[in-house]
């Protein structure tokens, strides 16, 4: 609606929508919205309702894991591994997923596995290059320290050691070759037989013959 002012010209009783709006310049474009511009969630190949396109799905922990891969020889101790399938279903691990963290876990063990093997090697090859306790003597020696742990008689002691891989290590051998060495000189039998009690005659002439 139009109104004439007080010279007779019309004026406007309503303005263009923004035109008085606050902070607002309506000579500037930047403030007119993008009208090409979708808004967050509705770039082009996303529906409603829709996860967007580049987001990958996920496929969740199944009902049940099926059995894991494990290498040749390797034994598997099932209740753990009850408890590890509690963990990935907890997770939210796929079966592959699953399967990842077991076969990183296998290697990890094989790594020490190898590295204690690696160890021990290098331990025989030190004793065997001893001067006092290597050499040609290398095997009865091991067997004097075998007879030093024997003859402790701590029940489980050999077991620990074998289990432990402790029993390759040169300090335990030389120290259980001591005690064997020990214990077979105080046996009896060993080095220069008791002197034996001489009769009242003897002792008396002792430079006499016994008669006959």
């Amino acid at each position: 609606m139009t109104e004439p002012n007080g010279d007779g010209t019309p004026t406007n009783s309503q303005e263009p929508a923004g035109q008085n709006e606050p902070g607002k310049d309506p000579n500037n474009p930047n403030n007119n919205p993008d009208i090409n511009d979708p808004g967050p969630g509705n770039e082009p190949g996303n529906e409603p309702g829709k996860e967007p396109a580049n987001q990958e799905p996920t496929d969740g922990a199944p009902e049940t894991y099926t059995d894991f891969n494990f290498p040749e020889g390797v034994q598997v101790d099932d209740a753990l591994m009850s408890e590890a399938t509690k963990v990935f279903k907890e997770l939210g691990l796929s079966q592959e997923s699953a399967q990842r963290v077991v076969d990183l876990q296998i290697g990890a063990i094989q790594s020490h596995q190898d590295s204690v093997i690696k160890t021990m090697d290098g331990w025989e090859a030190e004793l065997k290059a001893d001067k006092d306790f290597g050499g040609d003597n290398f095997d009865e020696n091991i067997s004097v320290a075998k007879n030093g742990v024997d003859k402790l008689n701590i029940e489980g002691l050999s077991d620990f050691l074998e289990r432990s891989g402790l029993g390759s290590n040169p300090f335990i051998v030389k120290a259980f070759w001591a005690i064997g060495k020990m214990m077979k000189e105080d046996s009896p039998g060993a080095g220069n037989p008791p002197n034996q009690e001489k009769s009242r005659e003897e002792r008396m002439y002792p430079d006499d013959k016994p008669r006959e």
